[in-house]
């Protein structure tokens, strides 16, 4: 039987057609694993940026929460509502200066923690001695907020009661500050008509989408 054998052309052009065809499938791949990782990297760039933007409007958020804090003092600021825990407004009369307001100080089994999800503090890991409520929560373009307020005095009653001391402004109002040239370094006078009425501290937790919380501070004095 005769032997018949392709032409030594024919051979190497089916060897190029199958080296092209691996080096297509390889180009393919490539370009894939490239659409992949580019998919990602927006993907990924876009959420850091939503969230970014989420918590910037959860932090915007919280400073209006402040102003309504500020609000419910001056509202409460005459007679004697302040000398007395109000609970239900999310207000101490003392400093509780073992205060913990995000529960992540897990060491400390003597602080005081707020229940910020209502749901008694359980969602707060570690020992705690206290659980505080806070006011009530309320909406802010689509964030929820929720405040505390202390009022920076070692114990609750009157500020000016004998064994109660408060944190006050070091500064007040003096008869010869009445000009320009009547202020110096040496008197502790201010350049307004502050008293020595308490300070008062304000704690802000702001829930905005995804999950955002911000937390907020602000110390304040009327």
């Amino acid at each position: 039987m005769a032997r018949v054998s392709r032409p030594r052309t024919l051979r190497s052009a089916v060897r190029q057609a199958g080296g092209s065809l691996l080096f297509a499938l390889i180009a393919l791949a490539l370009l894939a694993l490239t659409a992949i990782a580019v998919t990602r990297s927006v993907g990924t760039g876009a959420l850091i940026i939503g969230n970014l933007g989420f918590k910037q409007d959860a932090a915007l958020a919280g400073d209006r929460a402040v102003e309504t804090a500020i609000a419910w003092i001056e509202l409460n600021s005459a007679g004697t509502t302040l000398q007395a825990d109000v609970p239900s407004s999310g207000y101490y009369a003392s400093s509780l200066d073992a205060l913990d307001p995000t529960g992540r100080k897990t060491a400390a089994g003597t602080r005081a923690v707020v229940d910020w999800d209502a749901n008694d503090c359980d969602s707060v890991s570690g020992a705690f001695s206290t659980c505080l409520a806070p006011s009530t929560e309320f909406n802010i373009n689509g964030n929820r907020a929720r405040y505390v307020i202390t009022r920076l005095c070692a114990v609750a009653g009157s500020a000016t009661a004998a064994g109660n001391t408060c944190a006050s402004p070091l500064i007040f109002i003096g008869a010869d500050d009445q000009n320009r040239t009547g202020f110096d370094y040496t008197k502790p006078y201010s350049l307004g008509d502050v008293t020595r009425s308490p300070m008062y501290r304000i704690v802000v937790r702001t829930v905005g989408a995804r999950g955002t919380v911000s937390y907020a501070e602000a110390i304040v004095h009327m």
